[in-house]
């Protein structure tokens, strides 16, 4: 399995460019998200216009490592229920993964 850079990740500016960009809590360069240009032809990023979408891309982007880990505890919660039924077990998982999942997707959402 492929690692990737653990989380959390942040969202922040490219100055000198219509660009966010995506960074790892250590500082490492994730991804940048960049706006469309002026002009289609130009491939020049000081050029570009920024876009209302693209700063909700790139927080979309920098939530995917907590997004995966509230999928996993809620698959998680899912086999407990699966193997064992409606134990306090399951209920505290299932907890869990629900609160994961919804920081997860405030994060995302850019309401946190």
């Amino acid at each position: 399995m492929n690692q990737f850079t653990p989380g959390p990740w942040h969202v922040g500016d490219v100055h000198g460019f219509n660009a966010n960009i995506i960074r790892a809590e250590n500082g490492e360069h994730i991804s940048s998200v960049y706006g469309i240009p002026f002009n289609c032809e130009v491939s020049d990023p000081y050029l570009v216009q920024k876009r209302p979408e693209q700063f909700a891309n790139a927080h979309l982007i920098a939530a995917a490592p907590e997004l995966l880990e509230a999928l996993k505890k809620l698959m998680l919660a899912k086999e407990e229920k699966a193997q064992h039924g409606d134990t306090p077990v399951y209920r505290a998982l299932k907890t869990v993964a629900w609160d994961a999942a919804r920081a997860a997707v405030a994060k995302a959402e850019r309401r946190t």
